[in-house]
């Protein structure tokens, strides 16, 4: 079997250094979060909990 690799492009690197992970979520998996308040907790992971300043893992 024959391996596929994938070039990313000096572009692409730098968009993908830009992206935090709430803007990921809302983006990319909106059904994975709820708005509580100021932060955002996931439905995927019990103890995560994403603010506009980073996220925390409470377990």
């Amino acid at each position: 079997m024959k391996k596929i690799k994938f070039y990313i492009t000096p572009e692409q690197t730098t968009i993908l250094k830009k992206i935090d992970s709430l803007t990921y979520l809302k983006d990319f998996e909106p059904n994975s979060i709820i708005k509580e308040g100021r932060i955002y907790k996931s439905t995927i992971h019990d103890g995560l909990i994403i603010n506009k300043k980073g996220w925390i893992d409470h377990q």
